[in-house]
């Protein structure tokens, strides 16, 4: 556990006491789960629950590199509460050696800060996959979706261990911001992975519909919000997890 009900503003930071390096060997599973409640429980959720849909983050801070790393991303809602339960297994490669590691959870910008009631908690578990996540090799970020977006995502060698059991290419694409009239959250961009010479894409068909969003209910995202929840999307609804794309 981080958190079990604290009501935290934009973001916090916490020191968390992971399990040992050698019970973390265990692990072949990690799942982070997440209730965002209104802060006054007494009042209803219009006018009291956080009023938009904002990129909320879980990062873990790298030592040795002094970086945060992302390693779960969430879209706050309209005016709801959330809760949400996500296997972010990848993850596990960053978390290995366990012991205190130092998180940063941020759901709001310093202009809207958006007090909330936040339960947050890290679930480890085996689940018998015959392999675990020890190392991760960091390719690419994201960029202000324009004419020159493809500029920084140039090839990458990545070395392989010979005794590698199982490699698996993940992202996490949203799109989000009002530059080329909005196209990166109501447009089908599309990102086409290319690894030795075989495609893999990540596309967005849902993107710029009049309801799609509505049919993501059953996958974590809140129903009956304020605002206009219903939109199909670039690569997310208003308050629902992001799952990693594999």
């Amino acid at each position: 556990p981080f958190w079990n009900g604290e009501i935290l503003s934009q973001f916090e930071e916490k020191d968390i006491e992971l399990p040992s390096e050698a019970d973390m060997a265990k692990f072949d599973t990690l799942e982070v789960e997440i209730e965002s409640a209104c802060p006054d429980p007494d009042k209803i959720e219009f006018g009291n629950c956080g009023a938009w849909d904002y990129i909320a983050s879980l990062f873990v801070k790298d030592e040795a590199a002094m970086t945060n790393i992302e390693i779960a991303r969430f879209i706050t809602s309209y005016h709801r509460e959330t809760h949400w339960v996500v296997d972010i297994s990848p993850m596990l490669a960053h978390l290995k050696k366990g012991g205190t590691r130092h998180f940063r959870w941020e759901f709001a910008p310093e202009w809207n800060v958006q007090p909330t009631a936040t339960k947050l908690s890290l679930r480890f578990s085996n689940k018998a996959k015959g392999w675990s996540p020890y190392a991760a090799q960091f390719l690419w970020a994201g960029a202000d979706f324009n004419a020159m977006y493809n500029a920084p995502h140039v090839p990458m060698d990545v070395m392989i261990p010979a005794d590698a059991k199982h490699v698996e290419l993940v992202a996490v694409v949203t799109g989000h911001g009002a530059n080329t009239g909005q196209c990166s959250e109501f447009c089908n961009h599309q990102h086409q992975f290319k690894v030795n010479g075989a495609t893999f894409l990540k596309e967005h068909k849902e993107a710029g519909t009049s309801n799609k969003c509505i049919d993501h209910v059953d996958d974590g995202m809140v129903p009956n919000q304020g605002g206009t929840w219903w939109f199909g999307r670039g690569g997310w609804c208003p308050g629902q997890q992001v799952a990693p794309w594999v």
